[in-house]
């Protein structure tokens, strides 16, 4: 009796040896020293490309607005039949740069007032220059032959010109003296009394 109870306890023995070597189940396919986790982790995706933009042509930068008394910035633009016209090629003359748009409802009261003063102010020796704001040539040439415009037309397709002498807003008109020298900045359509003024502060 006292060998069978040896042998039990040798065999109890031997039965907790062999558990405690065998692995736990949260152990099984590990790698010592991993992540538990990791494995069960999304594989990172490399980020998108973004499109190429293409940067914009820059605008040129200006000490500000031109003011009276100060030369009037020269430029040259395409008028409807595609010539070029500059402000140098009336140098001498007085000239009114008229800032405009078709959509503009007091450009048209300008237009209409102009075109009736026209002979009168080409009497006094005024070159207009009437200057289009980013609108295309076809449409300018059906409104000007509505309007019955005589006078220069000249197409500021990209808003440079406007950047230039600051115009916020249209109509803008600005007169300019034989000097080339900048008489009088004046936003908005003015009166043809107004108007007869200003020109008679250019030729004087």
């Amino acid at each position: 009796m006292h060998k069978v109870l040896i042998v039990s306890v040798l065999v109890g023995a031997l039965m907790l040896t062999l558990g405690a070597c065998a692995p736990r189940p949260a152990e099984v396919g590990s790698v010592a020293g991993a992540n538990p986790g990791a494995a069960q982790q999304p594989a990172v995706q490399p980020p998108t490309p973004r499109p190429t933009v293409a940067t914009p042509t820059p605008r040129a930068s200006y000490d500000g607005p031109p003011q009276p008394g100060q030369p009037a910035p020269d430029f040259a633009l395409q008028n409807l039949a595609g010539e070029e016209i500059s402000l140098a090629d009336y140098a001498g003359q007085p000239v009114l740069v008229f800032f405009w748009a078709t959509w503009c409802g007091y450009c048209r009261n300008e237009i209409a007032t102009i075109s009736a003063m026209y002979p009168e102010l080409q009497e006094q020796g005024l070159v207009i220059l009437s200057v289009d704001i980013m609108e295309d040539a076809s449409v300018v040439a059906d409104y000007a032959e509505e309007m019955g415009i005589e006078f220069p037309i000249l197409l500021d397709a990209d808003a440079r010109l406007a950047d230039r002498y600051y115009v916020r807003g249209v109509p803008t008109n600005v007169f300019i003296d034989r000097e080339g020298v900048i008489a009088r900045m004046f936003p908005g359509a003015p009166e043809p009394e107004q108007l007869r003024e200003y020109v008679a502060e250019l030729s004087g």
